[in-house]
């Protein structure tokens, strides 16, 4: 990462920015519509949850115990994690869910059910990406590890021609590289560059929620275990 620090110009001084501020403000005003979640992001919210959670509980309670069926659940999940990742803690995370902090707060844990940290979350995300989108050096985003190739700016090599092919299978495996290795990186970069403290969090206190989601990464092999049982004795 770059050691340079940014600067942008002041907002007051951005007739650009102070346009598209008031053009977006007109915009919800005009509609009558909230800059919060409305009634369609809660129902969204209780739908995603179930279908995240429900197939796992039939699983792990073995109510669910045929091949097929677990196949079928695990498809269920992945739709319903791709859903709490993409609309419940994201917003959340963002402060944009509610107008009530604590409602936030509550849902923004909603990111331990994916294996992730809310805070290390909330710094790459909002304080990192949204401030340095797209800026080689600056936005963690878009430096992803060597075969993958997100700017003009990083270094091109001959298997970035088949990214488009391989990229998708990468993406896959994510979840596993969130929960492994990725959040505790995060934790102790973020705190040598005194980001946590931003975020008021201690580092001597992150350890918890870090274990809490070890412990659910591995619960959540239980039904991988089951299946493999089924299969290996079939």
């Amino acid at each position: 990462m770059a050691t340079e620090t940014l600067h942008f110009p002041s907002e007051k001084n951005n007739d650009f920015m102070q346009k598209l501020r008031k053009e977006v403000d007109d915009y919800f005003e005009q509609n009558h519509l909230s800059k919060r979640g409305n009634v369609s992001l809660v129902i969204k919210t209780i739908v995603m949850l179930s279908l995240y959670l429900g197939p796992y509980l039939l699983m792990v309670t073995g109510v669910i115990t045929s091949t097929p069926l677990i196949l079928i659940g695990w498809i269920l999940m992945g739709l319903g994690m791709a859903g709490v990742g993409m609309d419940v803690m994201h917003d959340a995370n963002h402060g944009s869910y509610s107008k009530n902090r604590r409602m936030n707060n509550l849902l923004s844990y909603t990111l331990y059910l994916l294996g992730g940290l809310p805070v290390t979350w909330r710094i790459q995300h909002n304080n990192i990406h949204h401030s340095f989108t797209n800026i080689h050096g600056y936005d963690d985003d878009i430096e992803p590890i060597d075969i993958l190739r997100f700017s003009p700016h990083q270094p091109l090599r001959k298997i970035h021609r088949y990214q488009h092919i391989y990229a998708w299978i990468l993406y896959g495996l994510m979840t596993l590289l969130w929960i492994t290795t990725k959040d505790f990186k995060q934790l102790f970069q973020y705190r040598n560059r005194g980001l946590l403290v931003r975020e008021e969090k201690s580092f001597n206190r992150m350890p918890d929620p870090v274990v809490f989601c070890d412990h659910a990464f591995h619960s959540r092999g239980d039904s991988f275990h089951h299946f493999s049982n089924r299969s290996c004795h079939a």
